[in-house]
């Protein structure tokens, strides 16, 4: 699952030529991988055609616009996060373009700091979930047949239910941010493609 992004007008290189569409329906193996072998180089070549990123890289990408360009929106940045063709126009795709890359130092200290914090975050998580599964076992191991899967603890057991729920990933007791990673590249490769985009669709 990811977010695909695509430039509305994006600026072409002269002499740059897109693949014509093929049937993927009729086409053999090796036609499929000549489309995405040429595909991929038309992309390479123009980047304001098209930038994409899991929906955990793409968080953090949008939330960093966010806090830092003072260009979008309260509506830009909530639709940012679906996928639901939401655009943003040139003149705003410039403006975030250059201000990320006016910025990069910042992204680069962010990411510094990211990755000192993650180990220990990681850690924290897995003990967590550790003990989670401790508390989980215990309580079936005492319930007599009572209690068989977490459905039946929210029923038999609320209170150390609310506990092992809490305890489990986005429980709110671990640290959410290992899973969203930041990184540097990301935001200069997102901010050359905005430059060149001629605005963007976020699908």
């Amino acid at each position: 699952m990811g977010m695909d992004v695509y430039g509305l007008n994006p600026k072409i290189k002269e002499g740059s030529v897109k693949p014509k569409e093929i049937d993927f329906g009729k086409a053999t193996d090796k036609e499929k991988e000549t489309y995405w072998d040429l595909e991929n180089k038309y992309q390479e070549a123009n980047v304001g055609v098209y930038f994409r990123a899991n929906v955990w890289c793409w968080r953090p990408i949008w939330n960093y616009v966010y806090d830092t360009t003072d260009v979008l929106t309260d509506e830009d940045y909530r639709l940012g996060h679906e996928n639901s063709c939401h655009a943003i126009n040139a003149e705003k795709a410039e403006k975030i373009g250059k201000e990320l890359l006016a910025n990069m130092n910042d992204a680069v200290a962010k990411q510094r700091e990211y990755e000192k914090d993650r180990q220990p975050r990681v850690k924290f998580n897995k003990l967590c979930e550790e003990a989670a599964d401790v508390l989980y076992d215990e309580i079936v191991d005492k319930s007599d047949g009572l209690i068989t899967c977490p459905g039946d603890m929210k029923i038999h057991d609320p209170a150390n239910y609310k506990r092992w729920t809490a305890l489990n990933t986005f429980g709110g007791v671990q640290f959410e941010s290992t899973s969203y990673p930041f990184n540097a590249n990301y935001i200069k490769e997102f901010a050359n493609f905005c430059i060149n985009s001629g605005g963007f669709e976020i699908g």
